[in-house]
């Protein structure tokens, strides 16, 4: 089972409650490229991750993928439906699949306002994206993971732009 991270957190802090599943499953856990323990980067593609995850395809493999994971998963699946017992994506923000719906048009304009127009200190953007989906903000000060969680959420390709098909 390959287990695909979304922004913010690496896949350790994203998938500790399937750890469980280790029980009845190989669980193949990496961390995308731009977040702990790795360094930062320049820009993350959802397109050049799905290939970066074909050195953990192998046949039968149960894809999962959350958030911006589950656009990356989506990618990887296009690319290597052969190698796939089973896709599973949570809340993937591939929003170009509805285009035209008043609330999501809405929505992925605000995020594009956000990332063009929006704080390029990391910990202001990041309480920003967290407010804007709606998810619970920290409380004090960000650790050194998180803050790189937002630099890489800062400089990914926006998934709202995916078109899968």
């Amino acid at each position: 089972m390959l287990l695909v991270h979304g922004s913010v957190v690496n896949g350790d802090v994203t998938w500790a409650a399937q750890r469980p599943l280790a029980e009845r499953f190989e669980l193949v856990v990496p961390n995308r490229r731009g977040f702990p323990p790795g360094p930062d980067v320049d820009a993350v593609d959802y397109e050049d991750e799905a290939a970066w995850l074909d050195c953990f395809l192998e046949p039968g493999t149960h894809l999962v993928g959350h958030s911006y994971g589950g656009v990356i998963a989506l990618f990887a699946a296009a690319r290597r439906p052969e190698l796939l017992r089973s896709l599973t994506v949570i809340e993937p923000p591939a929003l170009a699949v509805a285009r035209g719906n008043p609330a999501v048009d809405a929505f992925a304009a605000g995020a594009e306002r956000l990332w063009e127009e929006g704080s390029h200190d990391p910990e202001a953007f990041l309480r920003g994206f967290l407010a804007a989906v709606n998810s619970s903000l920290p409380r004090g000060e960000l650790s050194p993971a998180l803050l790189q969680g937002a630099r890489t959420l800062m400089v990914e390709r926006y998934p709202w732009t995916a078109e899968i098909g």
